[in-house]
C-alpha cells in the first residue's frame, strides 16, 4: 500500500477554512462591544460566522463550524438582549423625578 498526500474528503482544506473562519469570527464577535464606537460590528462578524458555520456544515459535519455556529447565534442573542436593556434603562433614567407629587427639572 502507498500513501497518498492527497486530502480525504472529511479533510478537505476548504471545509476546514471555513469552519476556522466560522470559529474566529465566533469568538471575535464578543469582543468589540467593548469599545463604544464599534458595537455594531459585533453583529457583522456574528453573523459572518454563522454564514461561514452554514457553508461548512453543507460541505460536511465539522466541529468548528457547529461551534462557530452556535458563538454567532449567541453572541446575536446577547446584544439584542443588551440593546433593549440599554433602551429600557435609558428610558427609565430620563423620566423626570417626582418629590411628593409634584415634578422637579
Amino acid at each position: 500500500m502507498t500513501q497518498t498526500d492527497e486530502p480525504t474528503p472529511d479533510q478537505s482544506p476548504d471545509r476546514q477554512g471555513t469552519a476556522i473562519a466560522a470559529l474566529v469570527l465566533g469568538i471575535t464577535a464578543y469582543f468589540p462591544g467593548c469599545c463604544g464606537s464599534m458595537f455594531y460590528l459585533n453583529y457583522l462578524l456574528a453573523i459572518l460566522a454563522i454564514l461561514f458555520a452554514a457553508l461548512s456544515l453543507r460541505e460536511g459535519n465539522s466541529a468548528m463550524a457547529k461551534a462557530g455556529l452556535i458563538l454567532g447565534i449567541c453572541a446575536i442573542v446577547l446584544y439584542i438582549i443588551l440593546g433593549v436593556t440599554g433602551v429600557a434603562l435609558d428610558q427609565t433614567l430620563n423620566e423626570p423625578i417626582t418629590l411628593g407629587g409634584g415634578t422637579t427639572q
